[in-house]
């Protein structure tokens, strides 16, 4: 009889321990997940002075802008530093109806995230007509741009956080001239 309930000691004290750390673990990411929020916040209200509007009438903090040389215009984007573009005179047709005469291809820089096949999955497209959907579009000049393509996820979360502020001010409604 105490053989058993020597064993059955052990497996209280062992379920005590699970529930223990579970608590623990739970209250570490309650803690850092409010400093996170407390650092996004103070960041944000750093750069408030910079600013770009989006296609929806939000404010974008802006440090810096990813330019486009070639095309004459530039994107008001935080993380542009990170970014480079890649200019291709080369014409065809998106959303399967729209002629475009040149695309330029976004990619993050090396070492700008941790997974090299980490990709912002998206493409700028420029024509002298206007494209059929007005409302992902932005004349600048004499060109109309647009944005489109399919980003995917990442595998790591920091990488995820650049592409999502990328993707967010990656809007033809942050382009303009040089």
């Amino acid at each position: 009889m105490k053989n058993n309930q020597k064993g059955s000691s052990a497996l209280i004290i062992l379920l005590i321990l699970v529930v223990l750390v579970a608590a623990g673990l739970l209250a570490y990411r309650m803690i850092h997940d409010k400093n996170k929020n407390k650092t996004q916040n103070t960041t944000q209200n750093n750069t408030t002075n910079d600013t770009a509007k989006t296609s929806n009438n939000t404010t974008t903090p802006t440090t810096s802008f990813l330019s486009i040389p070639e095309w004459g215009v530039k994107i008001a984007m935080r993380d542009a530093s990170k970014v480079q573009v890649t200019v291709n005179n080369k014409s065809g047709m998106i959303f399967g109806e729209d002629p475009y005469e040149a695309e330029a291809v976004p990619d993050f820089i090396k070492g700008a995230v941790q997974d090299d096949s980490c990709k912002p999955g998206l493409g700028l497209y420029r024509s002298k007509t206007a494209f059929a959907d007005s409302s992902i579009q932005k004349k600048v000049g004499d060109y109309y741009y647009a944005v489109t393509g399919g980003p995917g996820s990442c595998e790591k979360d920091a990488d995820n956080q650049l592409k999502t502020r990328f993707l967010h001010d990656f809007d033809p409604n942050n382009i303009s001239a040089l």
